[in-house]
């Protein structure tokens, strides 16, 4: 899972997290490479900020929190794509 956050390098103090997160993207792209056409698919899933207790200090306002991914969105794509082929290589949410 990398992040929104990848393609956004003007939000403040994003730095260390970014560089997390797009390593992780080029790692998800090399299992790609690795496994090549085999049975298994590699989604990255790039939400933007996403409504848990640890982001409860900074959805402050309903507006932002309006904005936010709720896990359960996430869960019920992952589950929907379960015996899909031909899946994204990235999803946002």
């Amino acid at each position: 899972m990398s992040s929104h956050g990848t393609t956004r390098p003007y939000l403040k103090g994003n730095l260390s997290y970014r560089a997390a997160k797009v390593a992780a993207e080029s790692y998800f792209a090399g299992i790609r490479e690795e496994i090549g056409n085999s049975h298994v698919q590699i989604v990255d899933i790039r939400p933007a900020i996403v409504n848990t207790p640890e982001n409860a200090r900074v959805l402050d306002t309903e507006e932002k929190r309006g904005l936010v991914v709720k896990p359960e969105a996430i869960g019920v794509w992952i589950a929907e794509s379960i015996g899909k082929k031909d899946l994204p290589t990235w999803k946002l949410f």
